[in-house]
C-alpha cells in the first residue's frame, strides 16, 4: 500500500510539471490565435514622461512573466510540501509558503495591471501622434 502511494505522489509530480512546462506554450498559443499581440515591445520612440512609462511598461511586460512563474513554482513547491509532510510544523512552513506565494502573485499582477491601466488611460503606447492644435491668428 505504501508503494502505491508512492507511486501516486510521483506520478501526480510528474504530471504537474509537465503542466507547468506546457502552460506557457497553451498560452501564446491562445493570444496568437485570437489576433492578439504576440510582441511585447512597443516600436514608438518617445521622449519625456512618454518615454519613460514606456520604457518601464517594456520592462515589466518582459519580467514580469518570469517571475509570476516563479512565484507559481513558489506556490506549487508550498503544496507539495503540506501534501506530503504529516508533521504539524512542517505543515505550517509549507502553509505559510502558499500563503506568501499568492500575496505575491498578487501584487505581481496588480502592478502589470497598473502600469497598463496608466498607459491606456494617457494614451502613451498609440503608435500615432495626434496632430498639434492649431497656432490661431492674430488680426489686427
Amino acid at each position: 500500500m505504501n508503494k502505491i502511494k508512492k507511486i501516486t505522489k510521483a506520478l501526480v509530480g510528474i504530471g504537474t510539471m509537465a503542466l507547468i512546462l506546457i502552460m506557457p506554450l497553451v498560452v501564446n498559443a491562445a493570444t496568437s490565435s485570437m489576433g492578439g499581440q504576440v510582441s511585447n515591445t512597443t516600436t514608438t520612440t518617445k521622449t519625456g514622461f512618454e518615454g519613460a512609462v514606456l520604457v518601464i511598461k517594456n520592462a515589466i511586460n518582459v519580467v514580469l512573466p518570469i517571475i509570476i512563474s516563479l512565484g507559481v513554482l513558489y506556490f506549487v513547491w508550498g503544496v507539495f510540501q503540506y501534501v506530503r509532510t504529516d508533521d504539524s510544523s512542517k505543515q505550517a512552513e509549507a502553509r505559510s509558503y502558499i500563503i506568501w506565494s499568492i500575496i505575491f502573485i498578487t501584487v505581481m499582477v496588480s502592478v502589470w495591471g497598473l502600469v497598463n491601466i496608466i498607459t491606456t488611460t494617457f494614451n502613451l503606447d498609440s503608435k500615432t501622434v495626434p496632430p498639434p492644435p492649431p497656432i490661431p491668428e492674430y488680426s489686427s
